[in-house]
C-alpha cells in the first residue's frame, strides 16, 4: 500500500466500482463492502466513487489480519534465475 499512499494525489478515487474493489482472501469474507460497514463508511456496489484513502486503509487492514508477517522492504530489481526469483 506504500504506493497508493505515497504516490497518488490526496483526494483521488479509484476508476473501479465499490464491487470491483476486492482483496482476495480464500473465504471471500473481508470485502471492501464489509470492511466500510465495521467502520461506517458509505459504500456502493455501484455510484458512488471510493475515495483512494478508504481503498488504503482497507489494504493495510487486509494486510494486518492475513498477511501480519509482510517486510516492509523496496524491490529495486526482480531477476529470474534457474526458476527461483532474485
Amino acid at each position: 500500500m506504500n504506493s497508493w499512499a505515497n504516490h497518488m494525489p490526496q483526494g483521488m478515487h479509484l476508476k473501479s466500482e465499490g464491487f470491483a474493489s476486492n482483496l482476495y482472501e480464500p473465504g471471500g469474507k473481508f470485502t471492501l463492502e464489509n470492511y466500510c460497514a465495521e467502520n461506517s463508511i458509505p459504500y456502493a456496489h455501484i455510484g458512488l466513487p471510493v475515495a483512494i484513502e478508504t481503498f488504503i486503509a482497507y489494504g493495510r487492514e487486509f494486510q494486518r489480519r492475513y498477511v501480519p508477517e509482510v517486510e516492509n522492504v523496496q524491490i529495486t530489481s526482480l531477476v529470474e534465475s534457474a526458476g527461483q526469483f532474485e
